[in-house]
């Protein structure tokens, strides 16, 4: 079944040579090292944007295959997406119960910036930030909930393939 795309809305403020707005797809594959150091190594997803640049996040597909060995995880493991260091940056997803059964898990997610911090599990959040929380920053995946020390167990055959669906915004 095909798809078809609207690319000039003429409704609300767009005006009939409204560009389309293009989402963009970023697949990364974590290996079972990287995922072990997610609460002390954020790994980068994004390289930074450029200048008056800044990513919107529209959904993050986390596809976990632990079936070869489960992970031993604190039970606030969460992962999150951080605007280069920033924690608290982005909602958190509890992901305890994927780490530490062995399967394969797929956790979906619409990640929207947060400058408060804890657990927003499914809650979208408005973005509602200073822009140097945002600008030319690049996007990391990590586990950076208070007191969460890295992940043992697991095994060298376990991945987690992390798919961003996102935007490049300018904010001049």
């Amino acid at each position: 079944m095909g798809h078809s795309y609207q690319s000039n809305v003429s409704e609300g403020n767009f005006s009939e040579s409204s560009s389309p707005i293009i989402v963009l797809k970023r697949p990364v594959i974590l290996t079972n090292d990287q995922i072990l150091h997610l609460p002390t190594t954020p790994v980068q997803v994004l390289g930074a944007p450029g200048l008056n640049k800044a990513y919107s996040v529209l959904m993050s597909v986390f596809v976990l295959d632990n079936s070869a060995g489960a992970y031993v995880a604190d039970t606030n493991s969460s992962v999150q997406l951080l605007y280069g260091n920033i924690a608290g940056a982005t909602t958190a997803v509890p992901w305890v119960t994927q780490l530490t059964t062995p399967d394969r898990w797929i956790i979906q997610s619409s990640f929207t910036a947060d400058v408060g911090t804890g657990d927003f599990a499914n809650t979208v959040l408005g973005l509602a930030t200073t822009i140097a929380h945002t600008e030319n920053l690049p996007l990391k995946i990590a586990d950076v909930f208070d007191g969460v020390a890295d992940y043992t167990g697991g095994h060298p055959n376990n991945t987690l393939k992390v798919t961003l669906y996102y935007v490049v915004i300018d904010l001049v």
